[in-house]
């Protein structure tokens, strides 16, 4: 038996569906009900048939004038909803586009033209996406803005029109219903509360717009912090109107990632605070309260990640990254100190080990090694199977070493000491040697085996270095050594870089013990 092509079975589909009520209105029987039939149709899935019955009732005596009216608006909902490919996504969108303007240009005053404005200014935001996204922030070899990006900008730009335009119908319908009538109505009060909700999301959606047009320009251009400039101004604005609604918040919010973004720290983390002091629930409360607090580690860390080198002033250079060093600790800490007073702060043990492990690095790289190892005990303390942390505490005592000679020896041998004896009150350490045979275990030539024991060896060249001269030869010696036993336990040394940078060490180790006789 033949199969149907998709057209002929849409439209048998339709005419099955059409025959009843259209034989029904011939035989002088009232209307077709057509809104709730269109709404039976979406509920099947049916959205190809829903659409060539929209344009069969467009002229059709069988659909009521009012639904009539809004068939360009109901297509466009259609459309926008279809799944498919990026082309073909596209492909509706524009259609849908120009749905919505031809209801809006036929029907300006028509009780949904303020909710399909908002819905042109949505689906224009989602096309701009669509063009930006892919061309990035770059620019051809002839140092021209890419199409895409340009076509991404243009549908931004309409977009703001359409929901500025949004806006203001919204805020006039709202306007109009908090003036009490003679006799007020129920519905008025459901009315203006619907509009109010609109309102906030519109607004909402038009400072998340700022922030997508300054994507479109590069890092640290001048068009790119207007942008976020201009978004943190609507954000701010919308939460100080309202502060205690959930839009308002997550305006704030809004605000704090923009901040973020320009670098101006100290504003991004008051307005993360800001949020942290709101309660847990209702649940979208402690969802907020999640994302303040990644939004507060994220800034954290971009701190810490900063390198602060300036070229041609290097102690001022030097002196920035400390100082930013020491914002990224002060948040860490707060955060620490927070979750110590409520223990419902962090969503989970597993967030809040991660920012200890995060303060007990930063820690470390100012100097504070005392500190660093305090909070790595609280974390192996639990869970001494931790690698990262166990890693971590290596480091630590590895660059304490260059102020207190022994802890290289720490960092060699873990708590436990160069006896490997019973591990001393100091903390669950394993050391570059406890590392190392652990590693070895699951992976002999994996990248944490050759950074421990490379570790291992640094820590020992550097700990000879400071003994007496009696001593500092058998010391060098055992470094050495150290290195050939990890090219004994893994040839291939994992790759070029392990091998080269061992080389240079065995290097750095025969220099500083000077000529031996018979080598």
């Amino acid at each position: 038996m033949p199969r149907l092509s998709s057209h002929v079975l849409r439209w048998s589909l339709l005419a099955a569906a059409l025959w009843g009520p259209l034989a029904a209105i011939q035989a002088g029987v009232a209307a077709e009900p057509s809104r709730p039939f269109l709404e039976g149709l979406r509920r099947r899935g049916l959205d190809d048939v829903a659409l060539d019955y929209l344009e069969r009732m467009r002229n059709s005596p069988a659909a009521a004038a009012e639904f009539r009216e809004t068939i360009d608006y109901q297509k466009a909902l259609i459309l926008q909803s279809q799944p498919g490919t990026a082309a073909e996504h596209e492909q509706r969108l524009a259609e849908a586009q120009a749905c919505l303007i031809a209801f809006l240009q036929g029907h300006p005053k028509h009780p949904l033209a303020a909710t399909a404005q908002a819905q042109l200014g949505k689906l224009l935001i989602d096309r701009g996406r669509a063009r930006a996204q892919p061309a990035g922030v770059a620019h051809n070899a002839q140092g021209e803005t890419p199409a895409g990006l340009r076509q991404g900008r243009l549908l931004f730009q309409q977009a703001e029109q359409a929901l500025a335009e949004a806006d203001r119908r919204f805020d006039e319908i709202q306007q109009r219903l908090s003036h009490p009538r003679e006799r007020p109505r129920p519905e008025d009060a459901v009315s203006r509360d619907a509009a109010r909700r609109q309102l906030l999301e519109i607004r909402l959606a038009r400072a998340a717009l700022d922030c997508e047009m300054a994507q479109t320009y590069p890092a640290g251009s001048r068009e790119r912090r207007e942008s976020l400039a201009a978004a943190a101004a609507k954000y701010h604005e919308m939460y100080q109107r309202h502060p205690q609604l959930l839009a308002g918040l997550y305006a704030r919010l809004g605000e704090a990632r923009c901040y973020q973004e320009l670098g101006d720290t100290a504003r991004a983390v008051a307005a993360a605070e800001d949020l942290l002091a709101e309660p847990d629930n209702p649940p979208a409360f402690g969802l907020l309260r999640s994302q303040a607090l990644d939004l507060l580690i994220q800034t954290a860390e971009h701190l810490a990640a900063s390198q602060g080198a300036v070229a041609d002033d290097r102690q001022h250079g030097q002196s920035a990254q400390r100082d930013r060093l020491g914002q990224a600790a002060a948040i860490y800490r707060r955060i620490l100190d927070r979750a110590g007073q409520d223990p419902g702060f962090a969503p989970s043990a597993e967030a809040l080990t991660a920012v200890r492990l995060r303060f007990a690095r930063t820690l470390r790289r100012l100097g504070e090694y005392p500190a660093a190892i305090q909070q790595l005990t609280e974390i192996l303390g639990t869970d001494e199977t931790r690698v990262d942390a166990q890693v971590e505490a290596a480091y630590t005592y590895q660059a304490w070493g260059a102020t207190v000679p022994d802890h290289y020896l720490t960092a060699i041998h873990g708590s436990g000491g160069p006896a490997g004896g019973k591990r001393s009150p100091a903390g669950p350490f394993w050391g570059w040697a406890g590392i190392a045979k652990m590693a070895a275990g699951r992976a002999a030539d994996g990248p944490l085996f050759h950074e421990a024991r490379y570790n291992l060896a640094w820590c020992r060249c550097q700990y000879a270095l400071g003994r007496p001269a009696s001593e500092r030869g058998a010391l060098l010696d055992q470094a050495e050594n150290d290195i050939a036993a990890a090219r004994q336990s893994c040839p291939a040394m994992a790759g070029p870089e392990w091998s080269a940078r061992y080389d240079e060490l065995r290097k750095q180790i025969q220099q500083h013990r000077g000529p031996t006789p018979g080598r």
